[in-house]
């Protein structure tokens, strides 16, 4: 059970680290606060991502396999109205909003997945045991 606990706010966690570090498009480095609501910390150090939380202490080394769930990606409101205004040209339509999630959403997926496998972890999906 204890296992299961572990690997259910590892999950959790990793879908706070993608859904943060999507919606830096429309919050800005600058109004995240350094600890979430459900007790992830900001990562102040220099990576690749705008904004990166995690769970302070959390070992991965206990796990051998892991499964990746789809990352949930969404844009504050009116953000399109915001974003579209003063533009004549070139204007974010619902299909571009849903393709960029759609890409954000394969991205995040393939990168977290070379970056597990690097470690020596397995990745499952649910159609498969792992």
């Amino acid at each position: 059970m204890t296992r299961l606990v572990s690997l259910t706010r590892l999950f959790c966690s990793t879908a706070m680290i993608a859904s943060i570090c999507f919606t830096t498009i429309s919050l800005g480095k600058n109004k995240m606060p350094d600890v979430s609501h459900d007790g992830l910390v900001r990562i102040k150090e220099k990576n690749e991502a705008d904004i990166v939380y995690a769970l302070p202490g959390i070992d991965l080394s206990g796990y051998s396999k892991i499964i990746l769930l789809e990352p949930q990606i969404s844009f504050r409101k009116d953000w399109k109205q915001d974003i579209n205004s003063g533009r004549l040209l070139d204007r974010i339509s619902d299909s571009d909003i849903e393709k960029l999630i759609s890409e954000g959403k394969n991205l995040f997926i393939e990168e977290f997945s070379k970056e597990l496998k690097k470690e020596g972890l397995i990745i499952g999906n649910y159609s498969a045991p792992i």
